[in-house]
Formats: C-alpha cells, structure tokens, sequence
C-alpha cells in the first residue's frame, strides 16, 4: 500500500475493505492487523471482546485500578524526610536526640545512600501495603461479579494478561490466595 495519502486515507481504506467483508464478521469481533515481511498476520484482541461481553466487570475492574494507583506522593515525602535526616546530621540538629557519639558515627559517607534505600524500601511497602487492602476492600464484589457472569480468576487472568490500564488489578489477582471457586462450583 503506498503512503501517499497518510495515515488517515489508510485507515479509511482498510475500514473500506472491511466493510466490503462484512458477512466473515461477528458483532463485537476485534481483530489485530499486522504487516511484516510481505506477510499480513491477524490476531484476535481477547480483550476487546472481554469488555463487550463483560462490560459491568470490566468497568469495575477499570474503577479498581484506578483505587489502586497511588501516585508517587510517598516516594517524593520518604526522600524529602531522608535528605532532611542527612542534613541534620550534617548541621547537628540531631546531637541532643541522639547523643554526640551516635551523631557522629552516623554522619559519615556510607550512612547517607543506607538511609535514601531504606526511605525508599519503606514506601514501596507502604504503598505495596495500600493496594492489598484497596484490593481486600473490592475482593467480594469482585468475586460476586465473576459468579455472575460465570467466570473464575484463573479464566479470568488469561483475559487480562498484557491488558494496558489493567496491570495493579491483574497483579493483585495473581498474588490473591483464594479461594477463588472454580467455574464449575458456580451456580
């Protein structure tokens, strides 16, 4: 296909040609088209048929993922109390707390990255901490909606593996301990 015309008139020719071949398709069917070595390859986009047959579990899962990103505001705070620990011992505003002796032995070179890995170690725990209870907190009406639609996590999982926007949610899944009922326990 020549590039003469753009991406648009590209796109607007392959939606053309699918029109035309309207009848090989299903409602809701997504496909990916790929070109490569003279050879096109096509495969189909499990997850785009995912949310059109589970849309109310979808939306959820979107809403928890969205509970379950938090930002970097803890990182920021854990490096800022780090760099303000190492600057009080640098100055001596610490010398009272700690004593003359500890102050010193701790205001040297090694002591410094030790403190800025353990402030950030911290955090992640911290935050690592949130999203399990975030994700506790929905397990249940997460559980109730793959009841409902006849689902389990490990049908589940295979469905969101690779899903861009889903990644905390997915990792949650996978790290959850169940018990997840199986599809043919559910009624």
């Amino acid at each position: 296909m020549a590039d003469d015309d753009g991406l648009e008139g590209r796109i607007e020719r392959l939606r053309h040609w699918a029109q035309s071949q309207h009848e090989m398709f299903r409602e809701g069917d997504t496909f990916l088209l790929r070109y490569g070595g003279g050879e096109v390859d096509v495969e189909e986009m499990p997850l785009a048929r995912f949310r059109t047959e589970y849309p109310r579990l979808y939306g959820r899962l979107i809403s928890i993922e969205a509970q379950l990103d938090n930002g970097c505001l803890l990182y920021v705070l854990a490096l800022l109390g780090a760099g303000a620990a190492c600057l009080g011992l640098r100055q001596g505003w610490w010398e009272p707390l700690l004593g003359a002796d500890l102050a010193a032995e701790l205001n040297t070179w090694w002591f410094y990255p030790v403190l800025f890995v353990v402030a950030f170690v911290a955090a992640s725990a911290a935050y690592e901490w949130g999203r399990r209870r975030v994700y506790r907190r929905h397990r249940r009406e997460l559980l109730d909606l793959l009841r409902a639609d006849g689902l389990d996590r490990d049908t589940l999982l295979p469905l969101l593996e690779g899903a861009e926007g889903l990644d905390a949610v997915t990792q949650q899944l996978k790290l959850d301990p169940g018990p997840f009922p199986s599809a043919e326990d559910l009624p």
